[in-house]
């Protein structure tokens, strides 16, 4: 398994360049090679357990979970500072009444740094109280898609952000898909630094968007985790 870096650039909602990183390419849904387990714990909505086809999806979204926990055990795994001064904050999703089942993502994050031990687990650290615009494509034109879009200071605004737990603390952020120009994450990030992080030192997604005419993707500096550690 590979860990691929990039550069979050500085604009107007991040006011500093930070070090990103993530496994996947994202293309396109039920493409070849396509992580679609990310769009399973995106899209999961399954109330009724009681029903055979909802048991089933409980099984697909348990697996897709599980498969998300692989990627951010090898990224965490790799980090070299110590990990007790570290802690791992999820990108919150964008309604605030999203049901557990549609908060799964975080699920496995939480698991997995549980399960490595050492970090400390900001999981729910930044938790969303008030509605954003969803902005993947699968539900940018549903109904009740309610919420404003991205601007600068959206998360500080529509988040309850524990101060207290990242007040001069080193911090993870993680995230399913990375998009560029889409500015969630760089505004996360933002958000975090003005609420006390000594140091956003790194983003990690499980996936990024890669678009079949940028040819700059190859270029990207990849790193081997079998040979070598993230440079933490």
């Amino acid at each position: 398994m590979t860990i691929k870096k990039f550069t979050i650039e500085k604009n107007d909602f991040l006011d500093r360049a930070i070090e990103g990183f993530y496994a996947l390419d994202y293309t396109k849904y039920k493409e070849e090679r396509n992580p679609d387990f990310l769009v399973t714990l995106k899209n999961s909505s399954f109330n009724d357990h009681t029903k055979p086809e909802m048991m089933a999806n409980d099984t697909r979204l348990i697996k897709a979970k599980d498969e998300v926990k692989k990627y951010v055990h090898t990224f965490l795994s790799c980090i070299k500072l110590n990990n007790n001064s570290i802690v791992v904050c999820v990108v919150p999703r964008s309604k605030a009444d999203f049901s557990p089942e549609q908060l799964y993502f975080k699920k496995a994050v939480k698991e997995t740094v549980q399960e490595i031990g050492g970090f400390l687990d900001g999981t729910d650290c930044i938790k969303r109280i008030k509605n954003t615009f969803t902005t993947h494509k699968a539900r940018a034109n549903c109904p009740n898609n309610d919420g404003d879009k991205p601007y600068p200071g959206i998360t500080k605004e529509t988040c309850q952000i524990n101060r207290e737990m990242i007040a001069d603390k080193f911090v993870v952020l993680i995230d399913d898909i990375y998009t560029k120009e889409v500015n969630v994450d760089e505004d996360c990030i933002q958000a975090l630094l003005d609420c006390g992080a000594r140091e956003v030192l790194g983003f990690f997604a499980v996936a990024k968007t890669k678009k079949k005419d940028r040819m700059t993707e190859n270029e990207l500096p990849v790193i081997d985790i079998s040979d070598d550690e993230i440079p933490f």
